[in-house]
């Protein structure tokens, strides 16, 4: 599975917006009610960072069908650890004392990572 530049930063934007609506720790996604739901479920309303990740991926059209889900899926979450700079992005989001806005400023700067290098007037 490729992820291209354009792709992997509209993943991390929609993970982002995600995480905005709703952010949770524990699970990959939790319905209104708190119950734990996949990542792509219509009930998700939180997610936590891999849960968003899972989701955007979901919403690029990446098929993360149970027969095909273990290798996309350690391939997404390798990708997003190494975005992240960290190795274990679970452990992170589920960090007592994490925060909504911690996950937020991840996503951020993950995101400003990924910007395109513009050239403008032949000055970088």
């Amino acid at each position: 599975m490729q992820i291209t530049p354009d792709v992997r930063l509209n993943m991390l934007r929609d993970a982002r917006a995600l995480i905005v609506k709703g952010w949770t720790q524990g699970e990959y996604a939790r319905n209104s009610e708190g119950l734990d739901v996949t990542p792509s479920s219509d009930e998700a309303v939180c997610f936590c960072a891999l849960g968003a990740w899972h989701a955007a991926a979901d919403e690029q059209g990446f098929d993360l069908s149970v027969t095909k889900r273990a290798n996309k899926i350690q391939h997404l979450e390798k990708e997003l650890s190494e975005l992240f700079s960290m190795t274990d992005i679970a452990e992170w989001n589920d960090k007592p004392g994490r925060t909504k806005e911690q996950v937020l400023a991840q996503f951020d700067a993950a995101i400003s990572a990924s910007m395109p290098v513009r050239v403008e007037d032949g000055v970088l």
